[in-house]
């Protein structure tokens, strides 16, 4: 429609009689007249592509390619903890390691939730693990992330 775009928290109420129940990358949960509903989402646009310097991006060529025989050395540019809402997993929280400047050049901030990578939903450990070894393989990544309460895209290409 060609409403106003409006912003909404975690149990915000949207209308009314519905609240804002949870967020994920093609749906939200509502909670309408005490009961639950899902709602799927639409996606339009995705942020421009980060632009990488040449010395950061062979820099960051490096740990993906470490990805698989060395994942910890990933640690120097975010850790990474996971997310839990209601004991279930919902993405991975990173902040900067030592490499700062390249945690920032690469468009994250400090607490951003990385809830999908490549269209694979951060909902369960195994299923991270699995994908940890299919990004060591990839040269363009599509995030969403949370960023304080809000859904946000982020593209990321290494060629």
């Amino acid at each position: 429609g060609g409403g106003k775009e409006k912003a909404y928290q975690i149990n915000s109420f949207v209308t009314p009689s519905t609240r804002l129940k949870e967020v994920f990358s093609h749906y939200v949960i509502l909670e309408h007249n005490g009961n639950i509903e899902k709602l799927v989402m639409k996606r339009n646009s995705i942020e421009s592509g980060i632009q990488i310097s040449a010395s950061n991006r062979s820099k960051l060529k490096h740990y993906l390619e470490e990805l698989k025989t060395n994942p910890q050395n990933l640690t120097e540019v975010l850790s990474v903890q996971p997310n839990f809402n209601n004991e279930e997993l919902r993405g991975f929280i990173i902040s900067p390691g030592r490499e700062k400047a390249l945690f920032e050049e690469l468009g994250f901030q400090k607490n951003d939730i990385i809830l999908n990578i490549n269209n694979n939903e951060l909902n369960n450990l195994s299923q991270a693990i699995k994908i940890r070894k299919e990004l060591a393989e990839q040269h363009t990544f599509d995030f969403i992330i949370e960023r304080k309460g809000q859904i946000q895209y982020l593209t990321l290409n290494l060629n």
